[in-house]
């Protein structure tokens, strides 16, 4: 978690981000990593479909994003609601990034 979470969140500097604790946010995803699958353009979920790894096999698959306590995809259901990212310069102007 420290490689995928922690570092990135100090390096970053977000607060609240980064670990499981009282009073962050409650940002997580659930991995299969007995369930591989290969990625195929029909299946993302971006403005453009286009990915070098189209064609590939990926050895696990997420199955859950919780996204501040909020469930926002599940394999079963894919994307629950519009995106809720927000954007660094939002970030920076709201003083959670220098």
């Amino acid at each position: 978690s420290k490689r995928i979470a922690t570092n990135p969140a100090k390096r970053f500097l977000l607060k609240n981000k980064g670990e499981i604790a009282v009073g962050y946010d409650a940002d997580l995803i659930f991995i299969d990593p007995t369930k591989p699958y290969t990625v195929r353009s029909e299946d993302l979920y971006y403005k453009n479909p286009h990915s070098p790894y189209i064609g590939m096999e990926i050895g696990a698959r997420i199955t859950k994003t919780i996204l501040r306590g909020e469930v926002i995809f599940s394999l079963e259901n894919g994307v629950f609601q519009s995106p809720k990212g927000k954007h660094i310069r939002d970030l920076i102007s709201a003083g959670v990034l220098k």
